[in-house]
């Protein structure tokens, strides 16, 4: 029996133990202490049935003692309680009390058990039995006094409050420092609304040296106190009962709430947040937890301003609403978003998911999908996004955007046949909304088409794609598609002519000419294979066009070097290799016998440019309108030449004669006849390093020539033509107010006319340009002063135009700068030292590239060349 109770005490090995008292019991099957061992150590293994079997053998032993039996009874009562069997453990109790009156666990088993189920009669009746006997009279006073206790509990919830006041003050002169009876005091009379007895029981329980081991009821107790000093008119002394409540049981929602609610009338609004959320994690409740957690967040964002915490509560709530309903669609809103605010794109994912659940149409759902799907694409999860991508789609097949994604997620996906199967079904509607999406789209099912070898509905694809929108992304790469199409056509054509011609390798070679001769389908295939070149070359060219990249021009290029189209494949040729290409030797070939003309300095164009010409170059920029204006309102501006002269730093000592024989004098008439330019006067800067051309706004347009324009070292003739016509082409009044003044007089000059004549947005935008207001106001009168009402309401007309936005001065500039390279390319005799003027200064040749593969562009050079 020892050596038991020190395996189980000291050595804590149960089984040993175990082995141990089931030893004594076998040489003594009746012995007490082994058997009652035995018994707590099989309960304690998890087999309550085991232990009730042993002590119910221990019952039958003869002459058991009394107390031995009371005992015994009181513990199968207690597993019978275990085990759920009530009847027994009452039955249990009733046998112990019946054997030992006295038998102080049994009663105190026995209030337990009738608290415990709610029978309050029965426990006033039998609490009443034994304090009133003589049961009791050994017994110590905090048993009854504890036993008084229940029995005032047992008043209480039989309505009799006062009696219950009587009995725990009975309580409480046997037992003075009974935590919970004096709790059970602060607790009745603060039922019975007498505040400062209640404050009086209840403060002093947080220092009790028991009140750690009753947390919840003395936090309780403690809350209650601080109500009941508020009651009582003493609400300062609230504050520290709240706080010791919260040592006590740091959870504790009453005191946490209130603490809050200080904390708000302070004007800590955070403190009050933190202190909200502490009691909304301590809710058990869900739908209180949820309520909770949605007002910490509108909080966050109304009072605080801080999103991040308000996306946190946000999300807390929606983690509390088990399950997720339609009524929490408005909670999904708001936390969405402030994960978009907070570019929590894997947030924001999960939301839109679980929001799209809730969408009232197919669109809705779609677009809630597409969102998440989106999200997760720009996270790199493609996985994720793929399978949100297809939901969308199939919430709404026919949403181009839904498509756009799964299709594209598809082909990364290495599945062609179900972004053939998603983009077919989508792109059979009728339906021709979204012309730009539905081309790129349609470019996509193309592309799949032709990787899977269906030729045939691969062009169907392309070709709608072009027609739905000629111009766009969409029909650009469809006619890369196709040029790949028909190449692909072209090697199927050779090899099936090699083919043949193996075939008939031994046939007499005059043979085969002529049933080459007599074979129609033979000609009907070249044919077939000259428009096939043909409109390859077309598409290059609208690539082209549509890109400006010099490798789309020389592959277009190339193509017309293939179909032996000479001069416009020389010009592509030609502004690709000024760009940086390094020509092959079949390019140099082309361009050796197709040269450029070669045009004399004073040799005129047969035609000028036109405005059809001109609409194949830069567009007009929305200031355009403007600068025409100003420069109708030159002599008003600009009266005196000198003036123009000195601004530049010249005399008039200066102009160069026209009977000068330098070849830049006798391009000059030529170039600017051929843009359309008005007349001008040429003068000569002789100080070296300027620029070599210098237009100068004013009355009389000034163009300054540099030194080496006219002297020994002048530049080649076609590079001299290149600067030369694009000094002329800037000379053309809606370029000339922004190529011929400096930049400091154009935005003071801008920025005059929008204060002046311009609605109220372009003024704001025009306070940017103003750097001395004084000088401003002055340059303002001036200008008011010298325009006529005509001029005026002509300016004022340019102003009104809603495409002026923020006033681009920078990108008028660029425009005109654009728009005369365009003109100096058509005007070019070499067009690489035209393109080679525009990079030299650090700009791209794109708008080059864009103008000469213009459809217009040929005729245009043609024209220029031949006059007709």
């Amino acid at each position: 029996m020892a050596a038991g109770e020190v395996l189980r005490d000291r050595v804590q090995d149960v089984s040993a133990a175990r082995a141990a008292f089931e030893r004594v019991l076998t040489l003594r099957p009746y012995h007490s202490d082994a058997t009652w061992a035995l018994a707590g150590l099989v309960e304690k293994g998890g087999d309550p049935d085991a232990a009730a079997r042993l002590l119910e053998n221990r019952l039958g032993t003869p002459e058991l003692p009394a107390a031995e039996k009371a005992r015994i009874l009181t513990q199968l009562a207690a597993l019978s309680r275990a085990a759920g069997v009530e009847p027994a453990a009452e039955r249990h109790l009733l046998e112990a009390l019946a054997v030992v009156p006295e038998h102080l666990p049994a009663v105190v088993a026995l209030a337990d058990f009738y608290a415990d189920r709610e029978r309050w009669e029965d426990l006033e009746a039998f609490l009443r039995e034994v304090l009133d006997g003589e049961l009791l009279a050994a017994a110590p006073a905090a048993l009854t006094a504890d036993l008084q206790r229940r029995l005032a509990h047992a008043f209480e919830r039989l309505g009799r409050d006062e009696e219950a006041y009587q009995t725990l003050l009975a309580a409480d002169r046997l037992d003075r420092g009974h935590l919970l009876i004096k709790l059970a005091l602060g607790e009745n009379r603060y039922k019975a609304r007498r505040w400062r007895e209640a404050a009086l029981h209840l403060a002093t329980l947080g220092g009790h040296e028991e009140a750690a081991r009753y947390p919840q009821e003395v936090a309780q107790g403690l809350y209650h106190a601080a109500l009941a000093e508020i009651r009582s008119l003493r609400p300062e002394k609230a504050q520290p009962l709240y706080q010791k409540a919260l040592e006590l049981k740091p959870n504790f929602a009453p005191a946490l709430q209130a603490m809050a609610e200080i904390a708000m009338e302070q004007g800590d609004h955070r403190q009050a947040s933190d202190l909200l959320t502490r009691q909304a994690a301590a809710t058990d409740d869900p739908a209180e937890k949820l309520r909770l957690y949605e007002a910490l967040g509108d909080m966050a964002l109304m009072m605080l301003n801080d999103r991040a915490r308000a996306r946190t509560c946000f999300a807390a709530a929606v983690g509390a609403a088990k399950p997720i309903e339609a009524r929490h669609v408005p909670l999904l809103e708001k936390l969405l978003a402030c994960q978009e605010h907070l570019r929590d794109l894997a947030g924001a994912a999960r939301t839109a998911e679980l929001w799209a659940a809730f969408g009232a149409s197919g669109a809705e759902r779609c677009a809630r999908y597409l969102r998440a799907a989106r999200d997760y694409q720009t996270l790199g999860e493609l996985a994720r996004a793929r399978a949100a991508a297809e939901r969308a789609v199939d919430a709404d097949p026919y949403d181009l955007a839904a498509v756009d994604l799964a299709s594209e997620l598809a082909l990364q996906g290495d599945d062609p046949d179900l972004a053939a199967e998603l983009l077919g079904r989508a792109l059979s509607s009728k339906d021709d909304a979204q012309p730009l999406l539905r081309s790129m789209l349609s470019t996509r099912l193309g592309a799949v088409r032709l990787g899977r070898g269906d030729l045939k509905r691969a062009r169907q694809a392309l070709e709608r794609a072009i027609s739905l929108s000629p111009e766009s992304q969409g029909a650009t790469a469809a006619r890369r598609t196709m040029v790949e199409l028909m190449r692909r056509e072209d090697r199927a054509d050779r090899d099936e002519r090699a083919d043949r011609a193996d075939r008939d390798e031994r046939a007499d070679r005059a043979d085969r000419d002529r049933a080459d001769r007599d074979d129609p389908s033979g000609e009907t295939r070249e044919l077939a294979r000259a428009a096939r070149r043909h409109v390859m070359a077309d598409f290059l060219r609208s690539v082209a066009h549509a890109t400006g990249a010099v490798s789309d021009l020389v592959e277009w290029a190339g193509e017309l070097r293939r179909g032996d189209a000479g001069e416009l494949g020389r010009d592509a040729l030609e502004v690709a290799i000024g760009a940086g290409h390094a020509p092959d030797v079949h390019q140099s070939a082309f361009l050796a016998v197709h040269k450029s003309p070669a045009l004399r300095a004073e040799e005129p164009y047969r035609s000028t440019l036109r405005a059809a010409d001109l609409a194949m170059f830069e567009p007009p920029h929305p200031l355009t309108a403007l600068g025409l204006a100003l420069f109708d309102a030159a002599p008003q501006l600009w009266p005196e030449g000198a003036e123009v002269l000195a601004r530049v730093g010249l005399t008039a000592q200066q102009r160069v004669p026209a009977t000068s024989h330098a070849d830049a004098v006798a391009m000059w008439p030529r170039l600017t006849t051929a843009v359309g330019a008005g007349a001008s006067v040429l003068y000569l800067r002789e100080e070296p390093g300027g620029p070599d051309v210098e237009v100068v706004c004013g009355a009389t347009i000034v163009v300054v020539l540099g030194p080496r324009m006219v002297g020994a070292s002048a530049p080649p003739p076609a590079e001299m033509r290149a600067i030369l016509a694009r000094a002329a082409a800037l000379t053309r009044p809606e370029h000339l107010v922004f190529s011929g003044l400096p930049s400091p007089e154009l935005a003071r000059l801008i920025a005059a006319c929008a204060r002046l004549f311009g609605p109220p947005p372009l003024r704001q935008a025009a306070q940017r340009f103003v750097f001395d207001a004084d000088v401003q106001r002055a340059y303002e009168d001036m200008i008011r002063s010298a325009l006529p009402v005509k001029l005026r309401t002509r300016i004022e007309e340019a102003l009104a135009s809603p495409a002026l936005g923020e006033l681009d001065l920078a990108g008028a500039i660029s425009a005109s700068t654009r728009a005369a390279d365009c003109m100096a390319l058509a005007l070019g005799t070499d067009l690489a030292a035209v393109v080679k003027v525009v990079t030299a200064r650090g700009d791209s040749p794109a708008h080059l590239v864009k103008a000469l593969a213009h459809p217009g562009w040929a005729a245009t050079r043609a024209r220029l060349r031949t006059g007709k």
